[in-house]
């Protein structure tokens, strides 16, 4: 029975992290209590069943590289983030990430040396994702929490969309090994459906990427990944063919600028043009300006909070590498 009730903990909490769950919650306001105090009461469970089991936690057999990434480069965004709001706000905050910390931990430890129950619970969260994606993109707003709907880019739960692609292209890196060879390109079709709906040019563009390597590295066969460059290809034909204008109709979409510049990058790369490129290309010089200055020990958490540049998802990579 525990080790019954332990795996769904294990399954559950996996979902619930790559759908984010907790954190739309939080940020909806729809769960009135501070988001951390969930992370403590799963922690709390397990570290229950950790004391039944009377093992000892040997951090390097167990603990995966990937849990740590997720740790420290959120809490790098937290730091940096947390100097633009309220000390009230901001430990609580960095409190909730040491316990996830924690609780993943403990999570990649009971579960198997392959992480089994962990990557199956990544792959339904991804599955399930899409499919809020979709529902998203067919009904434009439906998981808005204020203002950050942006019609034609599905965002779901994840509060933009590049962070939407970006969860889905991760959950297929981490998962992609436990999935029957037989399904593994329906598998990567419905991450490829959602990373679509979200018009994340990055997304799709890492996707393709990561694709490559997957069928160079023999984890996917080469007709799965000439399924995927095909299905590539067609979706440019199609929008080379004013395809989105048809969908745009169909769900009752406004083409916006945003939309249009979007195409056109698929389409016309060289003659594109993005409304907030000048601001990514400042925000870039000034990052690689700092990055010299300090190429081995950045130049502190939140230097880059003195600069009058708003940073987007776009910049995160660059503000990370200048503090």
């Amino acid at each position: 029975m525990g080790a019954i009730v332990q795996n769904s903990i294990i399954y559950v909490m996996n979902i619930g992290v790559f759908i984010n769950i907790f954190f739309y919650l939080n940020y909806a306001n729809i769960v009135r209590i501070p988001e951390y105090i969930i992370y403590f009461l799963l922690f709390a469970v397990l570290s229950f069943l950790y004391l039944i089991k009377k093992k000892d936690i040997v951090i390097s057999k167990s603990l995966s590289t990937w849990v740590v990434f997720y740790f420290f480069v959120n809490t790098i965004y937290l730091v940096e983030a947390g100097f633009s709001n309220s000390v009230y706000q901001f430990y609580p905050i960095i409190i909730m990430y040491v316990i996830v910390f924690l609780a993943f931990s403990l999570l990649c430890h009971l579960d198997d040396d392959q992480l089994s129950m962990s990557r199956k619970g990544v792959a339904s969260g991804a599955i399930i994702g899409v499919i809020l994606l979709l529902i998203d993109f067919t009904i434009p707003g439906y998981f808005a929490v204020g203002d950050n709907t942006v019609a034609g880019r599905a965002i779901a739960m994840y509060g933009n969309s590049n962070f939407a692609a970006i969860a889905l292209i991760l959950a297929l890196i981490l998962s992609i090994d436990i999935i029957d060879k037989n399904l593994k390109l329906y598998y990567i079709l419905i991450i490829f459906i959602g990373v679509l709906v979200t018009f994340s040019r990055s997304g799709l563009l890492v996707f393709i990427l990561i694709t490559s390597i997957m069928a160079y590295q023999n984890k996917i066969s080469k007709k799965t990944f000439m399924v995927m460059v095909s299905s590539i290809i067609s979706f440019l034909i199609f929008l080379l063919l004013g395809g989105f204008e048809v969908i745009a109709t169909t769900f009752d979409i406004e083409i916006t600028d945003n939309l249009i510049n979007r195409i056109s990058f698929f389409v016309d790369s060289d003659n594109a043009e993005t409304g907030d490129m000048d601001e990514r290309k400042r925000v870039l010089l000034a990052a690689l300006d700092l990055f010299a200055d300090s190429p081995f020990f950045g130049d502190g958490f939140a230097a880059t909070r003195l600069w009058d540049h708003r940073v987007s998802p776009h910049n995160t990579f660059a503000v990370t590498l200048a503090e």
